[in-house]
């Protein structure tokens, strides 16, 4: 579950990922998949009320989420264990 400001609006939003799987001798592989199964305000469903908007907030949330999670470069100050 993730939390996303949305236009003024704080969304609970839940959501399958399959990360992309790489083709292989014996295996076909798959492709990256993102779908949105829940959206709540104030643990109140709404998903059916936002059914135009979701586009956009998958965009939004997927966004986020690479920019939380995206590894750092290796020139990245992250690696520096003296700063």
């Amino acid at each position: 579950m993730e939390y996303l400001k949305y236009r003024g609006v704080e969304l609970e939003i839940e959501y399958d990922y399959q990360p992309e799987e790489k083709q292989t001798w014996d295996y076909p592989g798959c492709g990256e998949s993102f779908e949105i199964t829940s959206i709540k305000i104030n643990d109140i469903d709404v998903m059916e009320l936002l059914e135009e908007q979701i586009e956009d907030i998958e965009k939004a949330l997927i966004e986020e989420l690479k920019g939380r999670f995206q590894e750092p470069d290796e020139d990245d100050s992250y690696y520096d264990i003296d700063n």
